[in-house]
């Protein structure tokens, strides 16, 4: 059995058995865009010609790909760890856009309302 090291960006899959070393190219080019589906729903997709229509599932992680050559341009993913960074992520970037908008209301808001008041 090989072992992938994968460290800093980079990595290295080594085979003892057959005293050989090589790099594991990247596959994540090709994606386009990632959703997370909030709830249970249908899912169209199109991309010019192609179209394809599947059901989600909360917590489904919908992958679509540029269109090029792939014979499957959206997919379905179901990965529990994948879904708690994203969730992550998620959390993350809305409390630093709900700390940039009170820091903006604190700064420029005139004392004259009571929302202001309570800034």
């Amino acid at each position: 059995m090989k072992t992938l090291y994968i460290a800093n960006g980079n990595n290295i899959c080594v085979d003892v058995d057959n005293d050989t070393a090589e790099i594991l190219n990247s596959e994540r080019e090709c994606i386009q865009r990632i959703y997370l589906a909030k709830e249970p729903m249908h899912v169209v997709y199109t991309s010019g010609e192609y179209r394809k229509e599947f059901d989600v599932k909360k917590d489904d992680i919908i992958v679509t790909f540029y269109s090029g050559d792939s014979q499957e341009k959206a997919v379905v993913v179901k990965s529990k760890d994948w879904v708690k960074n994203l969730k992550s992520w998620n959390e993350k970037e809305q409390k630093l856009k709900e700390e940039w908008a009170a820091k903006q209301l604190a700064e420029n808001c005139e004392p004259c309302c009571d929302e202001c008041a309570s800034a």
